[in-house]
């Protein structure tokens, strides 16, 4: 089994380097985490610099801006290029419990699923004056149908995912990536909804899907 982890990261340093000591503090760390940097000229791979890992790390710098699909795209083929059989999906800005990756293992294994997303999930609002912070939601806000940063998959699913977010490039039938998994993969693996919560939906005025949230 080789695990891992593919997040894309845009304009938040501070995010990134949460994301990786989050990794860090795994029951189960992966042995792969790929981070994909767009949208900025300048790479702030300085962020996680200092921090010591047992897993290995590949960035990725993507200076111009471009389409959601490639975010995740471009990240899923080195993971899949570098021999991993077991994949997540980590969005930068959520925060993920120390038994996050070692939970979703258990699932795909005992199971022998080849996708699951967590169905339950905390949801925290950062607003500009204050926050928000739900324990325990069921999470059905986003296409999937669950937690979307939560989903773990195996490599027969990566593959045919990879070849259906670049087909969605071209055809641009679905806005975000989620979509998608959701409605062109996931039809055609055996999948999972698990009443797991290990995932803290994070929005605040810069989440690209849910911004509209936390307006005061």
């Amino acid at each position: 089994m080789k695990i891992g982890v593919m997040t894309p990261t845009y304009n938040r340093p501070d995010c990134i380097r949460s994301l990786v000591l989050q990794m860090v503090n795994q029951v189960k760390p992966p042995d792969l985490l790929c981070i994909h940097h767009n949208g900025n000229k300048e790479s702030y791979q300085w962020a996680i610099k200092d921090i010591t890992v047992s897993f290995e790390i590949i960035w990725i710098h993507t200076p111009e801006k471009i389409e959601q699909d490639l975010w995740y795209a471009i990240p899923l083929e080195c993971l899949i290029e570098k021999g991993c059989t077991h994949f997540f999906w980590c969005d930068h800005d959520d925060f993920y419990r120390r038994d996050h990756i070692s939970s979703v293992i258990d699932d795909l294994v005992s199971a022998e699923f080849d996708f699951t997303i967590n169905l339950m999930a905390a949801v925290l609002l950062l607003k500009k004056s204050s926050f928000t912070y739900t324990p325990t939601i069921r999470f059905t806000s986003h296409s999937p149908g669950g937690m979307s940063s939560s989903m773990g998959f195996t490599l027969n699913f990566a593959k045919e995912l990879l070849i259906d977010l670049r087909k969605n490039l071209l055809s641009k039938t679905y806005y975000y990536s989620d979509q998608v998994v959701s409605n062109v993969t996931m039809p055609k693996f055996k999948c999972g909804k698990i009443n797991t919560n290990t995932t803290t939906y994070v929005a605040s005025d810069k989440t690209v899907s849910s911004k509209e949230w936390v307006k005061e």
